[in-house]
């Protein structure tokens, strides 16, 4: 671990290769390896690493979203968002999770079920200016102007220094032909 935490993940991976050497299903060491391989950038060894995680502790939440992070690095939102599905099935009200799946709805243009996770990460944490304006974006794209600026006006409330708050609010203004509310 200490290797891991000073960014050596080629002396990390050796040290993991040993404990996998003396156990080969020792999933900690699968987990060690899979972060180690992610923070280097190689995803394919990272996903393989993390499958095996998988496949042997099928029921942990924190691992199948693990493996879902990996699939987004790599751009497989698709299957990105299938994980983030299972996790919020076993815990609907995780935030990591709520905030990773309505982000990937956006990127495949899903809109709707972005503004709907929106929904519930603005119920559970509603002191996140973050949230009010990735569901303005959202409902930006969905063409509900009056949403997306009231979103970005709450954003600004909470955040007087986010900026994307300002454009998206003088942007849903000035297609409801408010030019001057922005």
């Amino acid at each position: 671990q200490e290797h891991m935490r000073n960014g050596q993940y080629q002396q990390a991976l050796l040290r993991l290769d040993e404990a996998k050497a003396i156990d080969p299903k020792n999933v900690i060491a699968y987990v060690g390896e899979a972060v180690c391989y992610f923070h280097m950038r190689n995803y394919g060894r990272s996903l393989a690493a993390m499958e095996f995680v998988v496949r042997n502790d099928p029921e942990n939440a924190v691992y199948i979203g693990n493996r879902s992070m990996i699939l987004q690095a790599m751009g497989d939102n698709f299957g990105a968002i299938e994980g983030w599905n299972t996790v919020l099935k076993k815990l609907p009200e995780e935030i990591g999770a709520l905030s990773s799946r309505a982000f990937l709805y956006g990127l495949v243009g899903n809109h709707k079920a972005a503004v709907a996770d929106y929904d519930v990460l603005v119920r559970l944490d509603p002191m996140n200016s973050l949230h009010y304006v990735n569901r303005g974006v959202a409902n930006y794209k969905l063409q509900k102007w009056p949403d997306a600026a009231r979103d970005a006006t709450k954003a600004i409330e909470l955040n007087p220094k986010t900026v994307d708050g300002y454009l998206l609010r003088a942007l849903s203004k000035a297609l409801q032909n408010d030019v001057a509310g922005g």
